[in-house]
């Protein structure tokens, strides 16, 4: 039988041997930056969530202005780059344009699976089970960008995954899930929100080996560009309805569809550059976190009742997050094509690669680039969707 106080004294003893690596300034930004993605989830929740108190439910219409917005702004900035270049608009949609189209329809249907499985199960199943991305991401981690995880990483990745279990429990607590008697098809519910974290996980791990290997402006603009035609289309078809009877002449709900979409807008940015800097597990980790912002702003939107084991749940996450960011988990640098030395003149550079000879003829099997040291029931259901 495990042994709690032998858990704790272990997790201490790591602590304290990883003391000085915790307090690097590039693992203290990898925190902040986890953070800050979990504060425009939170924006992008708390949009949602008004929206549904007035009634107003479109996830395809809402995330369209984000796709739109990241394809207008990226799309333009790869469109005016030198024709000379071999890494501008038209060179990059001939040479992998199919590879954005599938990854624009894995991130657009995650993001519709999730919001659907809301109208059949219940927000705590939705909770425990969208953790499930993590284990996803740590395998598809090790198998396709050949990541070294060590026992430190089990442990911060466990931990926070405990973290969340305490926010969950506290929820029940406070009864913030009485309404959850009303799941029409859990089984169908819960088979959803696990394949979109599985479909969140496949994202999360393209998009680390997409921009490490090419550039992150191609990624959000293609992703973007594709995403916002795959999310239209699905939007003519299904929010239809919806669209009609919405009353735009309505000044407040404009600056609400506005706002979700500028801070989903912001988490994309935001994500791209971390996971640069870090990993697609650190960031999926980080968002753990974003519930309780969520539950912070709930105190005041939806009188939500207080309990300890909020501050607990937050506590574990962030101390999770530091044990897991103490060491790097990849020894194994992000594979670097041919292709991207002729576009770039020299190897791609990441946090912690170090870069010996940048000659544009340099041989690819000397180029080693380290991944970085990684209305109001309704409303309240809504204003958790967006807490992965």
């Amino acid at each position: 039988m495990l042994d709690l106080g032998q858990c704790v004294s272990t997790v201490w003893q790591i602590i304290r041997s990883e003391g000085r690596s915790i307090l690097k300034r590039d693992i203290l930004l990898t925190l902040g930056l986890g953070q800050l993605i979990s504060l425009w989830q939170c924006g992008t929740a708390i949009m949602g969530g008004l929206l549904a108190k007035r009634g107003i439910v479109i996830p395809n219409g809402q995330n369209f202005l984000t796709y739109f917005l990241l394809g207008l702004i990226f799309c333009v900035k790869l469109a005016i780059r030198s024709k000379d270049q071999t890494n501008n608009l038209l060179s990059v949609l001939k040479k992998r344009g199919w590879v954005y189209i599938l990854l624009a329809v894995i991130d657009v249907e995650a993001n519709f699976l999730a919001t659907s499985s809301y109208k059949y199960t219940t927000v705590t199943s939705i909770q425990l089970l969208d953790c499930f991305s993590i284990p996803v991401v740590l395998i598809l981690s090790v198998v396709f960008l050949k990541s070294h995880y060590k026992v430190v990483h089990y442990v911060g990745a466990s931990i926070c995954v405990l973290g969340t279990v305490a926010l969950v429990i506290s929820d029940v607590i406070a009864g913030r899930n009485k309404s959850d008697h009303n799941a029409s098809n859990e089984p169908l519910g819960d088979g959803l929100i696990i394949s979109a974290a599985v479909l969140y996980a496949i994202s999360n791990v393209s998009q680390e080996y997409t921009i490490k290997s090419f550039d992150m402006t191609e990624f959000l603009g293609l992703v973007g560009f594709f995403g916002s035609i795959v999310n239209g289309i699905q939007l003519l078809i299904l929010d239809t309805k919806m669209i009609r009877h919405l009353d735009t002449s309505d000044i407040e709900t404009d600056l609400l569809i506005f706002g979700f979409g500028a801070f989903q807008f912001l988490f994309y940015i935001t994500m791209s550059y971390t996971m640069l800097r870090s990993s697609a597990t650190i960031v999926n980790l980080s968002m753990l976190s974003a519930d309780f912002y969520t539950f912070l702003v709930g105190l005041l939107l939806f009188k939500y009742k207080f309990t300890a084991l909020y501050i607990l749940s937050l506590v574990c996450i962030m101390i999770g997050l530091v044990i897991y960011s103490s060491r790097s988990a990849s020894d194994v640098t992000t594979p670097q094509t041919e292709e991207n030395q002729q576009e770039t003149g020299h190897p791609l550079e990441t946090t912690n690669s170090s870069i010996n000879d940048e000659s544009p003829g340099i041989n690819q099997e000397s180029s080693q680039n380290e991944d970085a040291s990684s209305g109001k029931q309704q409303g309240e259901k809504m204003f958790l969707l967006n807490s992965k």
